[in-house]
């Protein structure tokens, strides 16, 4: 359901967007430096889209970089295991007699 509303002042319906909006950086940056037209607000939202898409790329890159050194660890460590293994079963005692 739409409701279409004349002569609707840009000022208000910034005001509404923003309290619509969740406590991030746009809202904040259109709190500090208000639009002057819809078509800014488009430009600076389609800014701010992008810079989150890019974080969202960034933190799968480093969450997929995390999984590939846990599973790098976990494979030196049983390979670590197996030669302690080997050097358990030596017996010990005098070399000489």
């Amino acid at each position: 359901m739409t409701f279409k509303i004349k002569n609707l002042s840009l000022e208000v319906v910034l005001h509404h967007l923003i309290i619509a909006l969740r406590p991030r950086l746009f809202s904040d940056s259109l709190c500090k430096k208000p639009v002057a037209s819809l078509d800014e607000l488009r430009r600076r939202a389609a800014k701010y889209m992008e810079l989150e898409e890019l974080d969202e790329f960034r933190k799968q890159l480093r969450e997929e970089d995390a999984q590939k050194s846990t599973q790098e660890n976990h494979t030196d460590r049983s390979r670590f295991s197996k030669q302690n293994q080997k050097l358990k079963n030596v017996p010990r005692g005098p070399r000489f007699e």
